[in-house]
């Protein structure tokens, strides 16, 4: 592993901090972490692209498969026999499949679940408790995790997604119990990876007996590499975001703007945001490795923030390669798969002829969609995802609304139509009696 001294409680970020002149981040000194933007965004600084002293590590030849052996052209191909294909098929295992998030975040790994079970393979899909109707209704195992998806989405709104928040009532109160649902989510994750389900045979009624031979994960699990270790298994991370260093793009959380430069400082980005993350869990998850999986600590020197990197752990990221490719940085270890899809039953609904001859169109529509994630202003991200479709020249197309009862309130979906160009969203409101409110529109003549 990587030797260095992360930040010890107390330090700040800042270009003289001791923590920066020493190990691995010896050649960070002059970044800047700004901690206290009004907004709450962090801030990083840097100075000019040639100032910074770093080396990013590049795919080997031998990596990109390119070697000179691969590439003589005198060498004779061997033919394949059974013996190639008969490595070439993994062992049937007991997989376990982490995964925190809202029901967007849990679905395609649902996907990915049945299908290893095609392949023979006994899965289990270890979420948060709301969700055993829904991945037990599907045919496959379940295991809840602690942790509620509704309060943490609620918690990311109410921060605006800060890393750092500004307002006395968060940091004394939804601080607090999210550092308490990330603890329970982290204890969790043991019992996940190796008990019966408490449930499995009916409210009650423990399931049969399991181990994880395998484990699947989404970064924010957070005792993903931990149990792996306990267990001396083999993890793989799969994840719809980026989050392993590149100089393609910047860290989704680190507030840098994309410039589309190959930049050292998008790659440094990644470091700092991870260095940040630990600072916040590392004390519990060094409790939870001596207390409960009676594994030694993550010392100072080990760089906690860095062990799926250090320990070479293969990251799948789940978007499509048209949208955004595989950064040329990331060597074999990181892959971009496309996205997971799971197969439901055929829809019965009819589009109008309008609809579907737009739909129709050469190519089809981009489609901009939230999921289950409560925005925290619908107009104002609204309103920008339509700039940018007039920026990109689209035509508008006419407008219409739909009212949607549900049982605990109305929920307002206002469609927009753009030429390729599609964008949904809703509005929830949470009194019922505001159920006839209407959003103000407004024709931009096209």
């Amino acid at each position: 592993m990587h030797r260095t001294t992360p930040l010890q409680n107390g330090d700040t970020l800042s270009p003289t901090s001791p923590s920066f002149a020493t190990g691995k981040f010896r050649k960070l000194h002059r970044a800047i972490l700004a901690l206290q933007r009004p907004d709450g965004h962090i801030q990083l600084q840097f100075p000019a692209e040639d100032a910074i002293d770093l080396q990013t590590p590049r795919p080997t030849e031998a990596e990109n498969g390119s070697s000179k052996q691969e590439q003589d052209p005198n060498k004779t191909p061997r033919e394949k026999d059974d013996a190639d294909t008969l490595v070439s098929v993994p062992p049937l295992m007991s997989i376990c499949i982490l995964i925190v998030g809202t029901r967007g975040d849990v679905q395609p790994f649902l996907a990915i679940a049945q299908r290893l079970q095609h392949d023979g393979h006994r899965v289990r899909l270890a979420t948060h408790a709301v969700y055993r109707d829904f991945v037990m209704s599907h045919g496959v195992e379940f295991y809840p995790l602690g942790g509620d998806p509704k309060e943490l989405a609620a918690y990311m709104v109410k921060t605006g997604g800060h890393l750092i928040p500004t307002k006395i009532e968060t940091l004394t109160k939804d601080v607090p119990r999210n550092r308490e649902m990330i603890n329970e989510i982290v204890l969790s994750t043991w019992p996940a990876v190796s008990d019966a389900d408490p449930d499995g045979g009916g409210a009650g009624v423990p399931g049969p007996p399991f181990r994880a031979q395998a484990i699947i994960a989404n970064p924010v699990s957070y005792g993903h590499i931990h149990v792996a270790e306990r267990l001396g298994v083999p993890l793989h991370i799969m994840f719809p975001q980026p989050w392993v260093p590149t100089m393609a793009f910047p860290h989704p959380l680190s507030n840098l703007a994309y410039t589309g430069k190959w930049q050292k400082r998008n790659y440094l980005s990644y470091k700092l945001v991870d260095l940040i993350m630990w600072h916040g869990t590392g004390g519990m998850i060094n409790e939870f490795r001596t207390e409960v999986l009676k594994l030694r600590p993550i010392r100072n020197g080990d760089l906690g923030s860095e062990l799926l990197l250090d320990l070479n752990i293969p990251h799948a990221f789940m978007w499509s390669p048209r949208l955004v490719p595989k950064p040329a940085d990331w060597g074999p270890l990181y892959d971009v798969i496309g996205t997971v899809t799971l197969k439901e039953a055929a829809s019965v609904y009819s589009p109008s002829p309008e609809l579907e001859a737009f739909l129709g169109n050469d190519g089809g529509p981009i489609f901009v969609g939230f999921g289950s994630m409560i925005l925290a202003n619908p107009l104002a991200t609204t309103k920008m995802i339509i700039e940018a479709a007039k920026l990109a020249n689209r035509k508008a197309w006419p407008r219409e609304e739909l009212l949607v009862q549900s049982k605990a309130q109305w929920l307002v979906f206002t469609i927009y139509w753009y030429d390729r160009f599609m964008v949904l969203y809703f509005l929830q409101t949470m009194q019922p009696q505001d159920r006839r409110t209407q959003i103000e529109k407004k024709d931009n003549g096209n």
